[in-house]
């Protein structure tokens, strides 16, 4: 028993490096509230600006959310105004409508994922879509 115990623990220890330097993390769920403001760093380094990632965080990559029903969100620019939403099969930003709604998956590695309410297969990131979030 006790050797199991310390294989689980090393284990846990080696597997479990979400949080950066030994930093808690606010599990994604804790950020989803209305009016929070995030930045999404997808699974491949960049961070969220519409369309497009970009290598740093900045004023395109802010986005607040807003509840849009029961694990549903939408996500607005504060410096523009602009929501990231859906237009024909990419994201693009645009106006508050059912376009703009994005159903929160939250994946085992501590990453989440936005998956387009209303367009089948479009997600935030696309192909990046494991996305850590961050407190503006």
């Amino acid at each position: 028993a006790v050797v199991s115990t310390q294989s689980t623990g090393v284990s846990t220890q080696s597997t479990g490096g979400a949080a950066p330097e030994g930093l808690y993390q606010m599990p994604p769920g804790a950020m989803l509230y209305d009016g929070a403001v995030l930045h999404m760093r997808t699974s491949g380094g960049g961070y969220l600006a519409g369309p497009q990632t970009v290598p740093a965080k900045g004023k395109e990559t802010e986005w607040e959310v807003h509840n849009a029903g029961f694990m549903v969100f939408a996500f607005k620019n504060p410096t523009n105004g602009q929501f990231l939403t859906v237009k024909g099969k990419n994201i693009g930003l645009g106006g508050q409508d059912d376009n703009a709604n994005f159903q929160v998956k939250f994946n085992p590695n501590g990453t989440v994922s936005f998956i387009s309410a209303v367009c089948d297969g479009i997600n935030l990131g696309g192909a990046d879509n494991e996305m850590f979030l961050e407190m503006a």
